[in-house]
């Protein structure tokens, strides 16, 4: 199980919703399944429907994380108009199956009904539900 402060889920969600309808993306970096930075990093794809992560900015994340002594834990993106699931793209374009995925969503519609967030790992091609605990 995966723990997110609640400030960090906020922060989250006001960064999908400043960059809706494109997608936003970033990092989150913590210690024993514990999230304690994020890390928002500028989506080069500039779309509604992928993202892709400044190289510059991952590098810099990554730098800090090291000299905070933090891990990555999880990848985090948003679905500014569709459900909190991997797409086909995601799950095709997921390198890492020890990092968590998180997707927010800020759909409204029927299949979603409100703004959410969903953690998932996916390796192979499979996508397993991670639980998560906002603290």
């Amino acid at each position: 199980m995966l723990a997110i402060p609640r400030t960090i889920v906020e922060e989250i969600f006001s960064e999908a919703r400043a960059a809706a309808p494109r997608e936003c993306c970033g990092l989150l970096a913590g210690r024993d399944e514990a999230v304690r930075r994020r890390f928002e990093i500028a989506n080069t794809e500039d779309s509604p429907t992928r993202y892709c992560m400044d190289p510059k900015g991952q590098f810099d994340a990554a730098r800090k994380m090291r000299g905070e002594k933090l891990e990555l834990l999880a990848i985090y993106h948003s679905h500014p108009a569709s459900p909190p699931y991997p797409s086909a793209r995601d799950i095709q374009l997921a390198f890492y199956p020890e990092t968590v995925n998180i997707i927010v969503s800020l759909s409204k519609g029927e299949a979603v009904g409100r703004e959410s967030l969903r953690a998932f790992r996916i390796a192979g091609g499979n996508v397993s539900e991670v639980p998560l605990r906002v603290v």
